[in-house]
């Protein structure tokens, strides 16, 4: 999906997520994408040559995650969430189970979301902690809304790089735009979900 400067998409092994039902309004484009449980998912984006220094911020399921920064252009991902000084949990895309009933409903599952806010970049800092994961944030009774999936970490995984003992510290340009310059929100559905919707045809 593109909204002004900037693109965002979903891979899953390799493969992009095909796109259905784009629709944009003001700084938001949302769309519907095929998930398949037991496969894990990259978060993308681009940066077209904005010349603007921009933070990414992740939410999976309502679940804020690390994002990346760019500098006026180029591209990154994520893959999941740290886990540790040398380790990620990757994103997963996993059935909700009857164990999840005691969770209460979340209003949140079944998206992806990207918000790119403009900021002004200022002095080095730490780095945030490494926060806890949670194991899930759906309940029984979101099974419904995504056609019996949610978004899960996967187990660790060991990285060739130490994560950073510094970041930068920054503040928004322009407060009055909530946190995002623009703002990627992808809706994943089964593909089960999506022919009973008419979106995808079903298969033969």
């Amino acid at each position: 999906m593109k909204n002004k400067e900037f693109e965002a998409w979903i891979t899953s092994k390799g493969n992009t997520l095909s796109e259905l039902c784009v629709e944009t309004k003001d700084r938001t484009v949302r769309c519907f994408i095929p998930c398949e449980v037991g496969k894990p998912f990259e978060i993308h984006w681009r940066d077209n040559g904005s010349k603007k220094f921009t933070a990414g911020y992740i939410y999976v399921d309502g679940f804020a995650c690390p994002g990346r920064y760019l500098q006026g252009s180029g591209e990154t991902f994520r893959a999941g969430a740290r886990s540790g000084p040398t380790t990620e949990r990757p994103f997963v895309f996993v059935p909700i189970t009857p164990g999840s009933d005691g969770l209460a409903p979340n209003m949140s599952v079944g998206s992806i979301i990207l918000k790119i806010m403009e900021t002004e970049r200022g002095p080095g800092r730490p780095a945030n902690k490494v926060e806890h994961l949670p194991a899930y944030v759906a309940s029984q009774t979101d099974s419904a809304k995504t056609g019996g999936a949610c978004v899960a970490f996967g187990a660790p995984e060991i990285h060739g790089f130490e994560q950073s003992p510094f970041t930068w510290s920054t503040k928004p340009i322009n407060p009055s735009w909530n946190h995002s310059y623009v703002k990627f929100e992808f809706k994943y559905r089964t593909r089960e979900w999506l022919q009973q919707q008419g979106m995808l045809p079903r298969d033969p």
